[in-house]
């Protein structure tokens, strides 16, 4: 079998070919294009009988100069919108962000074949001008790439570019381009030519000439809202300073990084801001063109400096303040000492009722009781219940100081089950209590 033709595989299918030159392939470029979409889709396309020019045999000549089937051309602004950036891309969205290829527009594209550049990929003579995101032809000084009719020339740079007028808003190293476009004439073939030479230098910072008469008067339409419409570059915003409302309480390292810098980091639309690792990647649905596969949301892992899921230093639900005490949170929101009762509980996994502790996180018991120091419950309005506890580190005991030791193992014992203790108790005085005892 024949080496296969990559190039002339692009330039014999009009959607191949319309792809390449919106996105300035070089001819290496073009062909690994090639090689990439016939083993992807064309293999396949040319056994149901689609696609009859291969890298092999060209049956179709005529497709050579025809113009994109109906399908091709529907597709045509989102399939280049979600291509791999070429080396002419990369060079835009170097000049300036906004220059990317996902804001290509497909309105006005000049659907003839550009024949100039067809000669330079097959002659290995197309370079990019890298100062104004242009390519260029070895050997070819009056050469410019004719991607949109006249009346669309502002489309191939972003909205706010070309002022109403036809005066460059754009990067002031592009100014001279912009005369070159707008000058520029068709000769007898019908291919685009600049009315000067390109300097070996390139064409950035050339000199500016007045706005030329392939001017037609229209810009690119902006992105409004209705019928409003914004022809006005976009600004982005620097940050502000919010540290005024940045959380008192230090939780983490981590934490301290993303609240740190005035908290800028909260503010991603404005300027200097580097986009972090471990976001998700969403690409819109379709075909990738990069892969040949429909697009999904992926993870690319955790940026370290925000997004630390290393648990190491922490002690289950506790945090530590700036003193070095340890709280945790109740589920009612309320901060409390982590060696509190209620907070030792909550750690354990076996809180009871939280109307069982007091602020502090002390257990009171049931209703907001407290104990003697025997253990004895008493109610809220000091009279005893009958009920008992056996360790009284797990209770509130007033006048006293609270047991700071070890706590064990401790049982509570109805009123109901103690009628021996509730017969001693009745045969002595209860000073804690100041009342008298009462039966259950």
């Amino acid at each position: 079998m024949a080496e296969p033709d990559y190039l002339n595989y692009i330039l014999n299918n009009p959607g191949l070919r319309e792809s390449a030159e919106a996105m300035g392939y070089t001819q290496q470029e073009m062909i690994d294009m090639g090689d990439w979409h016939w083993n992807t889709y064309g293999q396949a396309e040319f056994a149901e009988g689609g696609r009859l020019n291969t890298p092999f045999e060209t049956q179709l000549p005529a497709e050579r100069t025809a113009p994109m089937p109906p399908a091709e051309a529907a597709a045509f602004e989102a399939s280049v919108r979600r291509g791999d950036p070429s080396e002419m891309w990369a060079a835009r969205a170097a000049i300036d962000p906004a220059w990317n290829v996902g804001q290509f527009s497909g309105q006005g594209w000049n659907v003839d074949p550009d024949n100039p550049y067809a000669t330079g990929i097959l002659g290995d003579t197309i370079g990019v001008d890298t100062g104004v995101g242009q390519i260029w032809s070895e050997g070819d000084p009056r050469f410019l790439q004719d991607r949109y009719v006249d009346a669309a020339i502002a489309n191939d740079f972003p909205v706010g570019w070309v002022g109403e007028e036809g005066t460059w808003k754009g990067p002031d190293e592009l100014a001279g381009y912009w005369s070159d476009v707008t000058n520029a004439i068709r000769n007898e073939a019908g291919d685009l030519r600049a009315i000067r030479d390109r300097p070996s230098t390139g064409w950035a910072n050339t000199e500016i000439l007045d706005v030329g008469p392939r001017w037609a008067g229209n810009v690119r339409p902006g992105v409004g809202v209705g019928n409003v419409y914004g022809t006005g570059g976009y600004t982005q915003p620097a940050p502000l300073d919010w540290s005024a409302i940045r959380p008192e309480v230090s939780y983490t390292p981590q934490f301290e990084a993303l609240t740190g810098n005035l908290m800028s980091n909260w503010q991603p639309w404005a300027t200097g801001q580097a986009t972090p690792g471990g976001l998700v990647d969403y690409q819109i649905p379709g075909v990738q063109t990069s892969v040949g596969t429909s697009p999904n949301v992926t993870y690319s892992g955790g940026n370290p400096n925000l997004f630390n899921t290393d648990t190491s230093g922490f002690s289950g639900n506790v945090t530590t303040d700036t003193s070095g005490n340890k709280w945790v949170m109740t589920p009612g929101g309320q901060w409390i000492p982590a060696g509190s009762d209620y907070g030792t509980a909550l750690a354990a996994g076996n809180a009871a009722d939280p109307s069982r502790y007091d602020q502090s996180g002390a257990f009171m018991g049931s209703e907001g009781s407290s104990y003697d120091k025997a253990g004895w419950e008493m109610n809220a309005q000091g009279v005893y219940t009958g009920g008992h506890v056996t360790d009284l580190s797990k209770v509130t005991i007033p006048g006293t100081e609270q047991f700071t030791g070890e706590k064990v193992g401790w049982g509570f014992t109805p009123a109901a089950d103690r009628f021996a203790e509730q017969a001693a108790a009745r045969a002595g005085p209860h000073p804690e209590a100041g009342t008298s005892f009462y039966g259950p």
